[in-house]
This record gives C-alpha cells, sequence and structure tokens, in this order.
C-alpha cells in the first residue's frame, strides 16, 4: 500500500511537471529597444497559463554608498501597442511601494522578478514593460523582443551609472533624459534657474557657485556655465557650452575636469558605455552615432599642461560632423 501510494506520487509529480511545462515559454535574455534606467536589465521573460514571469537584474547605484534601496511601484504594468495591458500581481526579492528593499553594502548585483496578469497574446504583438511613464529613473522597457538570446547583448546589459556620481545632483536629470544629444526645449533654462537659486542664497548640492562667460566655440559666439562644487563635495569642475544662435537648443559642449586620471578614465568610460558609444582602440574617444535625431556624439578623454585630465562630450549636426571629418 505505501510503494502504491509513492507510485501515486510519482506519477502525479511527472504530470504536474509535463502539466506546467505544456504551458510555459521562456524567453532569455529579450532584447529591448529603450529602457530609461540602464542600470537595470530583463534576464528572462516567461509565459505561464495564468501568469507572466519576467526576472531582472539590478545593478546597485554607485550615488549611494550606504542606503541603497529599490522597490517597485504598484502600478507597474505590461502594455501593447493597441493598449491592452496586464497589471502587477506578485513580486519576488523587490517590495511594492511605499515599502522598500534594502541592499547590502557589500552587493552590486541584485536580482528579482515581477509577476503579472497574463491577458494579453504575445505573439506578433508589440509591448512595453512600463512603472511610470515620463519618469527618467523608472523601470520602463519600450519594444521588448521575445527571442531567446545566449547572452545580455551589450545594450540591454544593466551598466554602471559610476560617471552619475561627479556630476551635480540637479542636473542628472539632463542626462538621464539625454537632453544633451536630442533637445525638446531650451535646456539653458536649467542654468538660469540655478543662478536665480543662488543669487537668493539657496543652497544647491554639489553646487557652490556658478559662472558665465561670453567665449567662441568653434568659430561661434557662444555662452559657458561654469560650475564650481563646494571643497567637501564629490562632484567636479565642470562647464556647458551653447551656442548663442541656437537659444538654448542643445548643449554644444560639455567638459569635466579631473586631478586624477583614474576616476577621469572611470568616468569616460561609463558614460561611454551608458550612451552605446564605441570606444576607439587607443580608448581615448568614443563616438555615437544617433540617425534618429540626427546627431553625433563625441567622447573624448585628455589631459592638460597643468595635469588636469578633462573628459569632453561635443554634440554635432551630422552636416558639423562631415565637415569635421573632411577638416581631419
Amino acid at each position: 500500500m505505501k510503494n502504491n501510494k509513492i507510485i501515486l506520487m510519482w506519477w502525479l509529480s511527472v504530470f504536474l511537471f509535463l502539466w506546467t511545462s505544456a504551458y510555459s515559454q521562456v524567453y532569455n535574455n529579450p532584447s529591448v529597444a529603450y529602457r530609461t534606467n540602464k542600470s537595470i536589465a530583463i534576464t528572462s521573460f516567461e509565459i505561464l497559463e495564468n501568469s507572466v514571469v519576467i526576472d531582472f537584474e539590478y545593478l546597485k547605484s554607485s550615488l549611494y554608498e550606504e542606503g541603497n534601496y529599490i522597490c517597485i511601484s504598484p502600478a507597474t504594468k505590461i502594455i501593447t501597442e493597441s493598449n491592452q495591458t496586464a497589471k502587477l500581481k506578485g513580486v519576488k526579492n523587490i517590495a511594492i511601494y511605499p515599502k522598500k528593499t534594502l541592499l547590502k553594502n557589500d552587493m552590486r548585483l541584485h536580482k528579482f522578478s515581477l509577476i503579472f496578469e497574463n491577458k494579453i497574446d504575445f505573439n506578433n504583438t508589440r509591448f512595453s514593460v512600463v512603472e511610470e511613464e515620463g519618469s527618467t529613473r523608472a523601470f520602463n522597457f519600450y519594444d521588448v523582443n521575445l527571442k531567446n538570446n545566449s547572452k545580455l547583448s551589450k545594450k540591454d546589459q544593466p551598466l554602471s551609472d559610476y560617471f552619475l556620481k561627479h556630476i551635480p545632483y540637479c542636473l542628472h536629470s539632463l542626462y538621464f533624459k539625454e537632453l544633451f544629444i536630442h533637445s525638446h526645449f531650451n535646456t539653458q533654462e536649467y542654468f538660469n534657474i540655478l543662478i536665480e537659486e543662488l543669487y537668493n542664497d539657496k543652497k544647491i548640492q554639489g553646487i557652490s557657485k556658478l559662472k558665465i562667460e561670453n567665449t567662441i566655440l568653434d568659430k561661434k559666439k557662444a555662452i559657458s556655465y561654469l560650475i564650481i562644487p563646494p571643497k567637501e563635495a564629490k562632484a567636479v569642475l565642470s562647464e556647458y557650452f551653447y551656442n548663442k544662435s541656437e537659444e538654448g537648443e542643445r548643449v554644444k559642449r560639455i567638459n569635466i575636469y579631473f586631478r586624477d586620471k583614474i576616476i577621469a578614465k572611470k568616468f569616460f568610460k561609463s558614460i561611454s558605455d551608458w550612451y552605446g558609444a564605441t570606444i576607439s582602440q587607443e580608448g581615448k574617444t568614443a563616438l555615437l552615432t544617433d540617425l534618429r535625431n540626427r546627431k553625433n556624439v563625441l567622447f573624448s578623454i585628455s589631459e592638460m599642461y597643468n595635469s588636469l585630465h578633462i573628459v569632453s562630450i561635443d554634440v554635432f549636426t551630422l552636416k558639423e560632423f562631415i565637415t569635421l571629418s573632411k577638416s581631419l
């Protein structure tokens, strides 16, 4: 009798395994057209009979030495181009806001899963996973491509935001929104607001002084904003240039100045990787071609005579870049 029970249980487990497998489709390391937060990647997308399970890897932010945490909005959803939606119904290894999951100081990579309703036919359907539309820090993934890959592509891997440690916090959104590549409004307003706040004796994290200068850049009249950090701040001296004729439509050049060569190199690699720029063999330049917005962005690292190391970011229109290439 006991043996019969064991045999029955064995067959039942086999049946459950086969039944579950029959209703399970797993896609490893799917690619994504665009994600708002590049510190996180989708590593698995599993479609079950009644649910969808998405596995993620999150690279702990470099901005926090201690107290780094993550959480997910209860409004997170899967949404198709025809506005079909599947709501979040469960989580693993991550808290639902307002609760928080604290990350250990020695932990760099955190794995978690989100579980959604299965109310969508994913065959030949374009869809996105959206935590908060319009947010630059939310976990938003647009146009997920459900194909199996042996590993994550370089553009889909969780990337380090190390470079942001050296940018004043109030300017982070300029980098997250990639506004220095393609602007939809006058980004000079960032600096005009900061000038007004400093004039009214407001304390701004990472900024002690802000100097404005008229200058010439690439034979054109330009204006520069020199940001001087407090002595105790981790941010470094930085300078943002705008062509006067463009009325703030784009940052033409950004210079970040370092005393430490190793930190300058880490910054250069971090920001180049973040934007998917191709680093040259000699490791001193990196080029990003953005055909959609008709821009080229050149990242470079150099050393000045006074031992200052500069990471420069130059934003060119396609026409400007062709002219530059011909002159070299």
